[in-house]
Formats: C-alpha cells, structure tokens, sequence
C-alpha cells in the first residue's frame, strides 16, 4: 500500500535583498527552555488542530495535534537550529497570535550562509482572517535574513490559499508544485 502524499508549491526567496520591512502590529518574543516552550507546543497543537494543510490534517487524525507539534520542536539530523530563532507573535495585550519556526538545512551552505526554511509558521485559528500571518512570515524572514542565508526554501500545500497568498504578497517567487509524501 502506497503513503498518501499531498500536493506542495514551492516558495523561494533569493539573497542578497534588502532587509525586509516588518509590520508593527505584533511583537515577537523568542522561544526559550520552559514556558515560551511549553506556550509554543499549546500554540503549535492549537494552529495543527485545524490546519489549512491537508498533510497535516490527516496526521493529526492518526497521532493527535500534541504529538505532532511536538515533532516540530525535536531535533532533526537535517536541520540545524536554535530555539531562539523560533518565535511568538504576540499582540499589544499579549495575546499569542501565532509562531515561527525558521532553520537551516544541514549540508546546503554556500559562501557562509545557510539555505533556510521555515520547520513550521502558523496561525492560532482565533486569529486567523486579520492578516496576521503576513507579519509572522516577514518576521521569519529577516529572522533569517539576519542569520546569514543564501536562499530561503519554503512549501505549502496547494490548498493552504491564504498561505499561498502570504508568500507571494511577502516576495516570495512561487517555484514548481510537487507531490510529497505525508507524514507517518
């Protein structure tokens, strides 16, 4: 029996570019060893539980939106990354809007900078609708831009249309749509 795979278009954003302007409608405080942690896992599950990937969907259906965001914050022997990178995006009264998770790909640096990705990017579902992931994917990307990186690779499922939206109204360049398997 085959894995069931899902469709993905890529995103690319290509260095060197000016630093990228980023919105000051939240704040973003960076992910750290105890409660930021623990409130990034609560944030992870809350945006997996009900996801615009259809991926991610149907492996929440098999393991549960906890389990899967934990797999999120677990090393990875492809990637490399610090929790600080990671952040919370929080409005003025400190309520967590969303989260990202910016890394490096093992293996892929050219000239001293890393090719990058996002592990993760999402949006508390109360939220959703503002624009708010518009400002998080910004954030990620000088997140990155201020870390060094030749090339920003990044997907989404072809069904995720508001984060399909984000990419490109951020700058992204839309690249080839493959297919992918879904996680086990």
């Amino acid at each position: 029996m085959s894995s069931p795979v899902q469709r993905k278009i890529e995103f690319i954003w290509t260095e060197p570019r000016p630093p990228i302007a980023v919105p000051g409608r939240l704040s973003f405080q960076p992910v750290v060893e105890g409660v930021a942690l623990e409130l990034l896992l609560r944030t992870i599950a809350d945006a997996l539980g009900d996801s615009l990937d259809a991926g991610h969907r149907q492996t929440v259906a098999r393991v549960g939106a906890r389990a899967f965001a934990e797999r999120f914050i677990a090393p990875d022997r492809g990637l490399v990354f610090e929790q600080s990178w990671w952040h919370l995006s929080l409005t003025a009264r400190g309520d967590v809007v969303g989260f990202h998770m910016p890394v490096a790909f093992r293996g892929c640096a050219q000239d001293g900078k890393d090719e990058c990705t996002l592990r993760l990017i999402g949006v508390a579902p109360a939220f959703r609708g503002h624009g708010y992931i518009d400002d998080i994917l910004a954030h990620a990307t000088r997140t990155m831009q201020e870390r060094g990186t030749w090339r920003i690779y990044c997907d989404t499922d072809v069904t995720n249309l508001p984060m399909v939206a984000a990419f490109e109204r951020v700058g992204y360049e839309r690249g080839r749509i493959r297919e992918v398997p879904v996680e086990a």
